[in-house]
């Protein structure tokens, strides 16, 4: 168990001081990178127990000052006005700094699990893909043992069916080979024979006979 001074410097009672301690080590082991965001939606037991030693150790209502004084930061995502995920960019910065030397399953990383859902469904992938492409998740030595149902692909089930449907192998149609087509080869036309209109039969000429005038 570490020992979690407040920066104010403020002595507590050796009883409520252990308890602060075991408080904040499974804290720190819930948000390696140290900022609580979701408290009471991830983590109702914890929460409930920081509610408890926050008002104990005379700090009121105020979880602010409380987390700060031994170095958290608390995000109250009610009051947020921007994204409380952030950019994809300062979540795989988080990831590598909280995981300096990799994780085999993704269960390692559920502190992570809000964001790396959002931006699963975001990017139509799956946790697992978005820890392994940014070299956060590793490939398991064999000296390390994990539990098969810790060995997820994601957090969500919708994100998984996403997954499913683009690595599904496509299947492939076998091509029928077709037919050569004969090439019929044109004949040239032939051209029309002109007959010769048949010059009409000339008549006979009738010769007359003039016959002398009769004498009158």
């Amino acid at each position: 168990m570490a020992e979690w001074r407040p920066a104010s410097e403020t002595e507590f009672p050796p009883a409520l001081s252990k308890r602060l301690n075991t408080f904040f080590d499974r804290l720190a082991e819930s948000y390696p990178d140290k900022v609580v965001i979701h408290f009471n939606r991830d983590h109702k037991k914890l929460a409930e127990r920081g509610t408890e030693l926050r008002r104990l150790a005379g700090y009121g209502e105020d979880n602010e000052r409380f987390f700060s004084d031994f170095g958290f930061t608390y995000v109250n995502a009610l009051k947020q006005k921007t994204d409380s995920h952030g950019t994809y960019e300062d979540l795989i910065a988080r990831l590598k700094a909280a995981f300096p030397d990799g994780i085999v399953c993704l269960y390692q990383a559920a502190a992570f699990r809000d964001d790396l859902s959002y931006f699963a469904r975001k990017k139509m992938r799956t946790a697992k893909q978005i820890l392994r492409n940014a070299g956060v998740l590793r490939d398991r030595r064999p000296d390390e043992v994990i539990r098969p149902e810790d060995d997820t692909e994601d957090f969500d089930a919708p994100a998984v069916e996403v997954a499913a449907k683009e690595t599904a192998p496509v299947e492939k149609t076998e091509e029928r080979p077709v037919a050569p087509v004969a090439e019929t080869v044109e004949q040239p036309a032939e051209e029309p024979v002109i007959k010769e209109a048949e010059a009409p039969a000339e008549e006979p000429v009738i010769e007359t006979v003039e016959q002398p005038a009769e004498e009158p």
